[in-house]
């Protein structure tokens, strides 16, 4: 029996709590306007999850946990070809738990995945050679054309730490969101 719905009625970690209770074994195909994302459950442990191809495993699971945009569809009985996750779900739930709350912090300054950094004219000097390694890395990536997500994605960051670097870089005045 196939199961579902839309993120912004349902979060994805309820999502997921309410299939693994019941012990299913199948897959959750989600389609939001940051992506397409895929966990897998397997007698109601998640073993693998994916975005767009592009990550998988645990950062891919906590990266789709943070969507709130788009709509979810469970397949029963599917398998995925890797296994890429062997934490249990209680910590896994808990780490998305934890994540979801920092981003409700950051969310304050970032608005969606989909926004997109603009570096500001004139920067100083002082405060660029100030920047930690990861900050400064991607300083160096933002074009103005490329968002959040992508941005994540090319620098195979999870989505939490690139939020982290881009709230430094705007507290800093660094940067601008547009």
């Amino acid at each position: 029996m196939s199961f579902q719905g839309s993120l912004e009625r349902m979060k994805l970690p309820e999502i997921i709590q309410l299939v693994a209770v019941t012990g299913k074994t199948g897959k959750f195909a989600i389609d939001s306007v940051y992506g397409k994302g895929t966990i897998y459950l397997q007698d109601g442990e998640i073993i693998h999850a994916e975005t767009d191809g592009k990550v998988d495993g645990e950062n891919a699971l906590y990266m789709i946990a943070i969507w709130d945009q788009g709509k979810f569809l469970f397949h029963p009985d599917e398998h995925p070809d890797t296994l890429t996750i062997e934490k249990n779900n209680t910590a896994l739930l808990m780490e998305i738990a934890k994540r979801l709350d920092e981003w409700k912090i950051l969310h304050r300054k970032l608005d969606s995945l989909n926004d997109v950094p603009e570096k500001l004219p004139n920067p100083s000097q002082i405060k660029i050679s100030n920047l930690s390694q990861g900050e400064s890395d991607i300083y160096n990536m933002i074009d103005g054309q490329l968002n959040l997500s992508e941005l994540s994605s090319i620098a195979d960051l999870e989505i939490l730490t690139l939020a982290k670097y881009v709230f430094g870089l705007l507290s800093m005045k660094l940067i601008t969101i547009r």
